[in-house]
């Protein structure tokens, strides 16, 4: 897919597998202390005992299909959640800021080929910001020789979720759940 530019996506864990190399030297995730990335980023990433979870906010920061028409002022909230550090080299997919620092700066974060085809990047929730959501599909669309779009429609979590326990209401035998659960 890559050497086709066609759109190939890694987000954590993936994005660390298009990088040159994995590094586990205190045997975290593996018991091998390093294996080689699909190299198709300048990225390296180190393994670390301590697992880092922080809300971000990520804005774009070089231009591929993900981001489409999306400025560059617009934040797109997500999260890290990752035991390690990965370094990239080159083009930058996404200035991220942590929204718990006292004194937050911008930093880089994931890669994007020198074609935009592949994308890199360790924030996850991208997909639930109705913006980048849209402007990706519609980029998608176009790629494949179709329109834009239309009608389209925001995206609530709370109200999936609604939507799945009154299935589950309505069509589960919620006694036997409740004795599996112990309640």
């Amino acid at each position: 897919r890559a050497q086709r530019r066609q759109p190939v996506l890694g987000v954590c864990g993936g994005c660390q597998m298009l990088g040159r190399t994995i590094s586990d030297p205190d045997g975290v995730e593996s018991t091998r202390a390093e294996t080689d990335g699909l190299g198709l980023f300048a990225l390296n990433t180190r393994f670390l005992p301590t697992k880092n979870t922080r809300r971000v906010r990520a804005r774009k920061a070089g231009d591929s299909w993900l981001f489409g028409g999306l400025s560059t002022d617009v934040e797109v909230p997500g999260y890290f959640i990752h035991a390690g550090i990965t370094r990239a080299e080159g083009v930058p997919a996404l200035e991220s800021i942590f929204q718990d620092d006292d004194a937050p700066s911008w930093q880089v974060n994931g890669a994007i080929s020198d074609n935009g085809a592949v994308v890199g990047t360790m924030v996850h929730g991208l997909f639930e910001h109705d913006s980048l959501r849209h402007s990706l599909l519609d980029g998608l669309r176009t790629r494949r020789g179709l329109g834009p779009a239309s009608g389209r429609a925001s995206w609530d979590r709370d109200a999936e979720y609604d939507r799945l326990a009154k299935m589950i209401a309505e069509h589960a035998d919620t006694r036997a759940l409740h004795e599996l659960v112990g309640l």
